[in-house]
């Protein structure tokens, strides 16, 4: 399991109603989605998404 750094868990401040809830539902779907592109390391599909918007709409099929 991912460690709570890599998605910075510990500065979210949502703290009422389900937002949480739906926050960490979010979270799970995007790690389910970086293994599924092979990614084992957490940390480094989230630089790879991150540092070309690109990469996650063409992982995704969102492009044209």
């Amino acid at each position: 399991m991912p460690n709570d750094r890599a998605l910075g868990e510990d500065r979210c401040r949502v703290r009422t109603a389900s937002a949480p809830s739906i926050l960490a539902t979010m979270r799970s779907y995007a790690i389910g989605a970086l293994r599924l592109l092979g990614f084992t390391n957490i940390a480094d599909g989230t630089r790879w998404a991150r540092d070309d918007f690109h990469n996650p709409l063409i992982a995704l099929s969102l492009t044209m």
